[in-house]
């Protein structure tokens, strides 16, 4: 897993643009926990986010654990809009 810092330095982007391009696929990052937030992750089909605050520390889902692998993202493709 890269951090954004990882990914900009890996790219050549910004890291306003890396997150805001990582948001319109889906990706976030759940508010709370041990270091003020949970890793970029895209939720399961069902939509529950792994790391959704208010769940005992033992229940949360590493992201080392996944069984599924994330996604490609191409930062290079142009935005699709949503409206």
């Amino acid at each position: 897993m890269m951090t954004i810092t990882e990914l900009c330095e890996a790219t050549g982007i910004k890291a306003y643009t890396a997150k805001e391009t990582l948001k319109k696929f889906g990706w976030h990052m759940a508010k709370g926990g041990p270091h003020g937030h949970s890793p970029w992750h895209k939720d399961s089909i069902s939509g529950v986010c792994p790391y959704k605050p208010g769940k005992k520390a033992g229940a949360s889902v590493q992201a080392d654990d996944q069984a599924d692998e994330p996604e490609e993202v191409n930062l290079d493709a142009p935005a699709i809009s949503q409206s």
